[in-house]
């Protein structure tokens, strides 16, 4: 199973892709939405995708979401932000979502949740 990381605080990126990892992803990282989708259009293949809202860059989280989820149909979707109350991601479109700060369970559960759909 492969994972697409989006966080561009670094101590939390790290952190993150050790839990995915020890949930037994292989995890790609990027800083940034724009780079992230820099990968997918390389061809990236992933099967999760984990993703801050806000971020330096053109894109936010919730715009890279919905690409993905346009053109990589099959990849479960977490959205992450510490800012729950002032974006887009709780729509139902994405209901996977996971404000900060969270639980390292908490994610894993939202993790399982999203694969299940």
């Amino acid at each position: 199973m492969h994972a697409l990381l989006v966080e561009d605080e670094a101590l939390l990126r790290t952190m993150l892709c050790g839990s995915l990892s020890e949930f037994g992803f292989e995890v790609e990282q990027a800083e940034t939405a724009d780079a992230a989708w820099k990968m997918v259009e390389e061809g990236l293949d992933f099967d999760l995708l984990v993703t801050d809202v806000r971020m330096p860059g053109q894109m936010d989280g919730i715009e890279l979401a919905e690409r993905v989820k346009a053109r990589v149909r099959d990849a479960a979707i977490v959205i992450m932000s510490g800012f729950a109350g002032s974006n887009r991601a709780s729509t139902e479109n994405f209901p996977n979502f996971l404000p900060k700060p969270f639980t390292e369970a908490r994610l894993l559960t939202l993790i399982k949740q999203a694969m299940a759909n």
